[in-house]
Parts: structure tokens; sequence; C-alpha cells
């Protein structure tokens, strides 16, 4: 059985050497072992899972109401409050009504007419 480098299987899988190592030391790369401080990998070695990364990601489908409330909940703690206008384009954005694009440019257009 031919054996890599910890370099060498790092590159074949597209990750680091230290995150190879860590799998290593963990005896999460089945027939790795250890001569002095080198490690030697079986050539067809696996890539083991990675259990931090969540495979089937589903985004919950947060209501306009909830999001409205995470949003306002968020600028209460920094210490602002939203406008009524604000939710109002808010839940036009939300429901399709508008574009962001229409909603600034309207807001542009309001405060460019304003005296300062």
């Amino acid at each position: 059985m031919k054996c890599v480098s910890i370099k060498e299987i790092s590159e074949k899988w597209q990750i680091s050497a230290r995150r190879v190592n860590v799998l290593c030391n963990q005896n999460r790369i089945s027939g790795a072992y250890k001569i002095g401080d080198i490690w030697a990998i079986p050539e067809n070695a696996v890539k083991p899972s990675d259990p931090r990364i969540r495979k089937n990601k589903t985004k919950k489908n947060v209501s306009f109401e909830d999001g409205l409330r995470l949003v306002t909940g968020t600028f209460a703690v920094e210490g602002y409050t939203l406008s009524e206008e604000t939710k109002i384009n808010l839940e036009l954005l939300a429901n399709g009504k508008k574009s962001a694009d229409s909603i600034i440019k309207e807001i542009i257009a309001e405060y460019s007419t304003k005296q300062v």
C-alpha cells in the first residue's frame, strides 16, 4: 500500500494541511499511521465527512411578521426604532409589491425636495 504525506493528501482533498493533521490525530483517517513525527496516509484513503458542515441545509420559512419582529428587536437593541414608513416599505418588499430600487428612488426623490 502506497502512502502519501499530509501535504499531498491536503492538496488532493482541497483542505488545509493543518486540518488533515487534526483528522489524523483524531484517528478519523482510516489506515493512517505515524512514523516518528510524520503521518503516513494511504493514497486511497477516503476523506472523512466534516461534522461541522450540515448537509441538506434548509432555511426556515420566516413569516414577514416574525422577520419584522427580528429587525425591530435588532434595532431596539441598538437603540433605534423603525418608523411606520419603514415598516410599510418592508412589507411592500416582503410581499413583492415593490422592488428595493423603486423604494430607494422614492426616498431619494422625497428627501431631495426637502430643505435640510
